[in-house]
């Protein structure tokens, strides 16, 4: 599974479980992803088993240590979510939202760059018209 795909999959499998995440984590999830405060995601794939390791940086308290952020995954589905903070033990905390929410801005960002945010191709020749 590409790090193209992991997002695809593991967000179906996450958002179908809808009614485990409060909508108070669903904002305070989108705020952690719009601005920025998920950082360092490290993909890494051993066999069937996909693992996605992420910190998510204090938005008041910034002196603080960050939470750890895991997610487990295989070719279909979520296998397993844990956040270090003292609400991320079953696994749908605003982090991990955040988490989840980041994942699939870059999804869309990799399907939808325009034309001025890749390089210059005026090197390169046209194709007839």
């Amino acid at each position: 599974m590409s790090g193209k795909n992991i997002a695809v999959r593991v967000s179906d499998s996450f958002w179908s479980n809808t009614c485990a995440i409060s909508s108070r984590s669903r904002q305070k999830g989108l705020q952690y992803a719009v601005e920025g405060y998920i950082k360092n995601i490290k993909i890494n794939k051993e066999g069937d088993t996909t693992t996605v390791e992420a910190k998510a940086y204090r938005s008041m308290a910034k002196s603080e240590k960050p939470h750890d952020l895991y997610l487990t995954c295989n070719e279909h589905s979520l296998l397993d979510q844990l956040c270090s903070c003292t609400a991320g033990s079953p696994g749908f905390c605003s982090h991990i939202v955040g988490l989840m929410y980041t994942l699939d801005l870059c999804r869309a960002r990799h399907n939808d760059i325009s034309s001025t945010s890749q390089p210059q191709q005026w090197h390169k020749a046209r194709g007839k018209k």
